[in-house]
């Protein structure tokens, strides 16, 4: 095949994902309820956005960081008091991340690695934190990424490395100042690479990330109103878990008269 058609067949399967997902839900059995299969619907497009900002749009030569979850984009296992920030890297590439920590009562950026070409990562390659940095006056920080050691406040970055994830938790979201960042290649190459045969690479690796993200769905949690026991984060964990963290997941089920 050409590249054009290379990139056309990319293209046609990563919306053929889209639609895969809609089966999904309209297959569940049990079958969804008419809430659940609303968000479902609007779930599709919220991966599909974030699979695009990540490997259709994102450049591990020169990133940039940009929102995963919103009021509007929930996926995964999201904070409604928080804020969260994604960017490909390049493991022989060195970074300058700076920022400021606003009111923030918790902030860190946590590195994945994996097996690479969209496929979900599975190991967490390093995180530092709010305790890990220093502040001036001002809140201002500043940490180096790359390979090879560096002075200062520095995180490793390993052959596998794919993704840098931002977490920013507030006491209040809504009025608070939320905390700035800022990552900046040291080291970027002289022109980006840019062809029908790259593109057509990133739908598919699009199409990986999606097909994998959406893998386990619809799930239903066990029994209802009750919490599961908290977990911590194992080193090698599937997806972009937080790597200072104990999850539990829940369930709740209302009566039309309590919400």
């Amino acid at each position: 095949m050409t590249d054009k058609t290379e990139l056309s067949a990319a293209f046609n399967g990563l919306l053929d994902e889209v639609r895969a997902i809609e089966q999904k839900l309209l297959d569940a059995d049990p079958a969804l309820s008419e809430p659940d299969l609303l968000d479902g619907y609007r779930l599709a497009f919220s991966v599909l956005r974030v699979a695009v900002d990540a490997y259709v749009w994102g450049d591990r030569d020169k990133p940039i960081l940009v929102d995963v979850i919103s009021p509007y984009l929930k996926w995964g296992g999201d904070n409604s008091d928080a804020f969260y920030q994604l960017a490909p890297l390049d493991p022989v590439r060195t970074y300058r991340v700076t920022g400021n920590r606003g009111d923030a009562v918790y902030l860190s950026m946590t590195v994945y690695g994996g097996p690479g070409e969209g496929r979900y990562s599975d190991r967490i390659v390093g995180t530092i934190n709010n305790r890990d940095l220093e502040f001036d006056e001002d809140g201002n920080f500043e940490f180096v990424m790359s390979p090879d050691p560096q002075p200062g406040a520095w995180l490793k970055l390993d052959p596998d490395t794919e993704f840098a994830l931002t977490r920013d938790y507030l006491d209040n979201p809504d009025t608070d100042r939320r905390p700035t960042w800022r990552i900046e290649t040291l080291d970027p190459p002289a022109r980006r690479s840019d062809s029908a045969a790259e593109l057509a690479r990133r739908f598919q690796y699009a199409r990986n990330w999606l097909r994998e993200q959406v893998s386990f769905l619809p799930t239903k949690v066990e029994p209802v109103n009750q919490l599961h026991p908290p977990f911590p984060v194992p080193q090698n964990a599937y997806g972009w878990s937080a790597a200072d963290a104990a999850y539990a997941m829940g369930a709740y089920e209302l009566a039309a008269d309590q919400a």
